[in-house]
Order: structure tokens, then sequence, then C-alpha cells
């Protein structure tokens, strides 16, 4: 009996396994991250979408009211490093209407950049941690929002 259970149970992994492998999971967008040093006290933080064809993901500014989910960045507090401004769009998103959303929003496709000017105290070589969430569509479907954490080593 307990031999047979086993049997079953290791045939149940086993199946499990094998279904879940098979299983196609999309990630049509595949992030980088990178510094640029300006002076001794400040640098760039630098952000890379590489978006599979066919598919986009939104602006970090987006028309008030219901629409996918704008591209967005949150950086982890410390004294030894502060943002300045805000996140900056490298290459402007293409402005188009949306038939889904039924109005004019910006997205990206092929690659997005991003960058984020930050003041460093001096001398400091913490890496600059956060998160950024986006959301990616194509002409047919759109997937759930997703968060992609970072660490950016100071050079």
């Amino acid at each position: 009996m307990i031999k047979s259970l086993n049997i079953f149970l290791i045939s149940s992994i086993f199946l499990l396994t094998a279904n879940l492998a098979g299983a196609q999971i999309l990630k049509p967008v595949k992030w980088a991250f990178s510094s640029q040093k300006i002076n001794a006290t400040e640098a760039y933080l630098l952000f890379t979408a590489t978006i599979d064809k066919g598919w986009h993901i939104y602006a970090t500014s987006l028309p008030a009211g219901d629409g996918p989910i704008p591209t967005s960045f949150k950086f982890t507090a410390s004294k030894n490093y502060k943002t300045e401004l805000k996140i900056e769009e490298v290459k402007k998103p293409v402005i188009e209407f949306d038939k889904t959303f039924d109005k004019k929003i910006g997205t990206f496709s092929g690659v997005a950049r991003f960058r984020q000017k930050i003041k460093i105290k001096q001398g400091s070589r913490e890496a600059v941690k956060g998160s950024l969430e986006f959301m990616v569509c194509n002409s047919s479907q759109c997937l759930p929002p997703e968060t992609v954490e970072f660490s950016i080593p100071l050079k």
C-alpha cells in the first residue's frame, strides 16, 4: 500500500513538472540596468527595456482615468543618495489612439530607455536599489502588470 502510494506521488510530481515545463511563460520584456557617472557627486541611473516584436509598454505619464498601468519607478530611501527631478524618458513614446482603452496613449516598442539623475554623498559606493512596474501588451492581449527589482552599482 505504501509502495503504491509512493509510486503515485512520484508519478504525479513528474507529470506536474512535465506540464509546467511545457507551459510557455510569456516574458516579452527584458530589462538592463547601469549607471553613468556625471561627476563626483552626480550620476545617471539607466534603465533599458528590450521589447519583443509586436509588444509594447506604456509611458511614465498617461491620461487620467481607466487605462493601462504606466511604467513607474520606486527607489529605496538612503542617506547616501537622493533622486533629482523625475525619471526621464530618453526615447520619447509614440502617442497613438488605443482602441482597447479608447484614448491616445504613449507607448514604447522595440527599445525603451529611461534615466534618473541622482545626487550621491561623496565617497559613497552604495548600490541604488528599488523596483519598477510596467504593463506589456500586444494587439490581442495584455499581460498582468509586472514588478522588477533592481540594484544598480555606482561606478
